[in-house]
């Protein structure tokens, strides 16, 4: 993670630009505290431009008592530019992870 405060005009963590492959079906992100209302306004990190995969292809984004799949998180400001995409092959990971090790 990294901190964009100036850029961002706040002090939220900064969550872009990763790939996310987990073996979890349940939400990916959950904050209680979140705002509903504003949910980018600095009490959760900021999220975009990210790649999810999971086995059942799903997306989940607890704020507060919401839950929002990509397209509805989306359409709030969350994850803007995110994809979710299926599950890529064992050896597809591991292809990825020694490209980006360069190993």
């Amino acid at each position: 993670m990294s901190y964009s405060g100036w850029a961002m005009g706040n002090l939220s963590d900064v969550f872009s630009n990763n790939t996310c492959i987990t073996v979890d079906p349940g939400s990916i992100f959950a904050f209680n505290d979140c705002n509903e209302a504003s949910p980018n306004d600095g009490h959760v990190p900021i999220f975009s431009k990210n790649t999810y995969a999971n086995p059942p292809g799903v997306y989940e984004f607890k704020c507060g008592k919401q839950s929002w799949n990509l397209t509805q998180a989306q359409a709030v400001g969350v994850d803007v530019g995110s994809v979710l995409v299926p599950l890529p092959s064992t050896d597809d990971i591991i292809a990825a992870g020694r490209a980006l090790l360069e190993f």
